[in-house]
């Protein structure tokens, strides 16, 4: 096969690529989540009807992960015909291999993701002191820390600060998803923060892991949560 026909053939590659639909299974799963919100505020978090609406934004998880190692492969087989590989990439045909594509919609990784297993520190301190710092970036809760006090969520300081609810974000990022939370919809006294107080864990882990993909996208958060409130 040609130079020509091969670099014809690795770019058809990129196109299908790019065409695999991982950000419209990501806008879904949102507004599932965001109708399952809905739900939970009218209805109670325990009720009959969230579990079944949370099955669906498992599955619709379970696509989006799929999709995107989907893309990946794709990206992957491209950059191997790019390179003039003949074979599969598996086959050893080009000995330095180009790295694969990395696929814009990843989820978020929090820290316990990123070192494979969950530790928990006494104090945002230790944590900070332990996990280091890094350039251009801070460190987030993802359910707020705020939520520790009584008069809010009293979840303990021990889980607030387990690295599964801990992800490093760009400065701009978490100052936005910051601004986000002190806001107060609607013009009310109460800020979107104050909304959160006393609900359970896996909904504020939910609510705070949406905020931090739709920052991480650079989406208008304002808009999108308009119906939660």
């Amino acid at each position: 096969m040609t130079g020509e026909a091969i670099g014809d053939r690795a770019q058809q590659l990129r196109t299908v690529a790019d065409a695999v639909p991982v950000q419209t299974a990501g806008n879904l799963c949102d507004q599932v989540e965001a109708v399952r919100d809905q739900l939970a505020e009218i209805t109670g978090p325990e009720s009959d009807i969230i579990g079944q609406t949370q099955q669906v934004v498992s599955a619709t998880t379970d696509v989006i992960r799929a999709l995107v190692a989907l893309r990946t492969k794709i990206a992957e087989v491209a950059e191997h015909h790019q390179g003039g590989g003949a074979g599969p990439p598996s086959s050893g045909g080009n000995p330095t291999p180009a790295a694969p594509a990395q696929p814009e919609q990843q989820a978020p990784e929090t820290v316990a993701d990123e070192e494979g297993g969950v530790r928990s520190f006494p104090s945002f301190t230790a944590a900070k002191r332990t996990l280091g710092k890094r350039p251009g970036h801070e460190l987030h809760h993802i359910v707020e820390q705020s939520q520790t006090k009584d008069h809010r969520s009293g979840f303990s300081t021990e889980r607030i600060n387990t690295t599964n609810n801990l992800i490093f974000l760009p400065v701009e990022v978490h100052r936005r998803i910051t601004r986000f939370y002190a806001s107060k919809p609607l013009g009310g006294d109460s800020t979107r923060r104050d909304s959160l107080n006393g609900t359970s864990w896996d909904h504020q882990y939910r609510r705070g892991m949406r905020a931090v993909r739709r920052a991480l996208r650079g989406e208008d958060q304002d808009d999108r949560t308009k119906p939660d409130q």
